[in-house]
């Protein structure tokens, strides 16, 4: 009857140190996940800050283009029912932000790149 409970004792303790491993395990990924939280928090921050700064634009300069627009492609001149038409696809280089839920759930349905059709 005692070895029994002996056993029974080191089977607990067993039991008892994989989950602190696991648990431990866990808490380190929870403190990572922590950190990227706040970064992205900052990062937000900074996005929302330039484009509050963006509101108030009355002229488009170099600087405002590099500082808010990653790329711009423009597609070669395709008809649509004999209308001459072209592609433009901006990506800005808040992108990244758009990607995080929390910017999703302040700002929804804006978009990280647009797609204007204009006419040629």
């Amino acid at each position: 009857m005692v070895l029994c409970q002996i056993i029974s004792l080191s089977e607990c303790r067993k039991k008892y140190d994989d989950e602190q491993i696991i648990l431990a395990g866990e808490v380190e990924k929870l403190k990572l996940e922590l950190i990227d939280l706040r970064k992205s928090e900052e990062d937000i921050s900074k996005w929302v800050d330039k484009i509050k700064n963006c509101l108030s634009i009355e002229k488009l300069t170099r600087e405002i283009v590099v500082e808010l627009i990653d790329s711009i492609e423009v597609s070669e001149v395709y008809e649509v029912d004999e209308v001459p038409q072209q592609d433009i696809i901006i990506t800005y280089r808040f992108d990244s932000n758009f990607k995080n839920n929390k910017v999703n759930e302040i700002v929804s349905g804006n978009e990280v790149s647009e797609r204007v059709t204009a006419v040629a």
